[in-house]
């Protein structure tokens, strides 16, 4: 199964070779370090590590990757391998999604369960 689709924030990607899950079903959301990294009054460079910055209001240290993508994503569920695939959410996030994600998370499973590995292909988005 390679499928990686997206309907707004909401995607479905392949895991490829993961013994456990066969993809995990993202949320994308604005990332706020993005392009901040000259920011001197926010962050400074981690003299230990310079691959991180310290932000300076939080005290946590953020990647230097992190600046350079304009979104962010987290894990909202797992689909497993197997004949018959589960959903297995990450404690409640599927529940906590606003109405918009939960619209397009649900479309992505029903498409999934519809056309199984092969709805990375052939399915019409207006369906």
């Amino acid at each position: 199964m390679n499928i990686n689709k997206r309907i707004e924030n909401i995607a479905f990607r392949s895991l490829g070779d993961n013994d456990n899950y066969a993809a995990e079903i993202l949320c994308y959301y604005p990332n706020v370090y993005y392009g901040q990294e000259n920011n001197t009054k926010k962050f400074r460079k981690d003299e230990l590590n310079p691959e991180y910055y310290v932000d300076l209001e939080y005290g946590c240290r953020v990647h230097e990757g992190c600046f350079k993508h304009p979104e962010s994503c987290y894990v909202v569920a797992f689909v497993t391998r197997g004949e018959e695939p589960n959903i297995v959410s990450v404690g409640d996030r599927p529940w906590t999604l606003n109405e918009q994600n939960k619209k397009s998370f649900e479309k992505l499973l029903e498409l999934f369960f519809k056309y199984g590995e092969d709805f990375g292909d052939s399915y019409d988005e207006d369906e």
